[in-house]
């Protein structure tokens, strides 16, 4: 089942004139979850290139952190699917190559954007199981920031 064709659905059965429909299943709950699993697929896609890029010690760190975005990623997946009824895999992202500092900090910066994101996603609430699991992926996002920070100081000598 298409879920973006039920959406539409929904809505022109609304605008019809008919008798007021409920939302449908997941509602805007699926878009907050199609958003999330957009944003970590990118970040998932730069630790891969850059951990093929990089030397030991920091391969290891980074194939961890690749590792962990996989997780999150899966998680996101699995919470869309018991939802929806169907799988999202959002399309490759963009291959853009850049320096190994400046993708450590776009790295950096984008796990404390989602950090945050997850935090207001948390705090909107809902009837799902979902904000428990947006406050454990901030705090992991914020952990992750941490970690790539590291790296960064590290390869700047700082």
């Amino acid at each position: 089942m298409d879920v973006q064709k039920l959406e539409r659905v929904w809505k022109r059965m609304q605008t019809a004139g008919q008798a007021p429909a409920p939302a449908p299943p997941g509602g805007d709950t699926l878009g907050g979850l199609r958003r999330f699993i957009t944003g970590e697929k990118p970040a998932w896609e730069a630790l891969s290139r850059l951990s093929r890029r990089c030397r030991e010690p920091v391969r290891t760190v980074l194939t961890r952190v690749r590792e962990e975005k996989a997780q999150v990623l899966r998680r996101l997946q699995r919470e869309y699917f018991l939802l929806a009824g169907d799988v999202f895999r959002p399309g490759e992202a963009k291959n853009r190559e850049e320096g190994v500092l400046t993708t450590l900090r776009k790295l950096h910066l984008g796990e404390l954007q989602r950090a945050g994101e997850y935090r207001r996603a948390a705090e909107a609430g809902g009837g799902t199981r979902l904000p428990a699991l947006y406050r454990r992926l901030a705090e992991r996002e914020e952990a992750l920031a941490g970690e790539l920070l590291r790296l960064l100081e590290r390869a700047m000598g700082a």
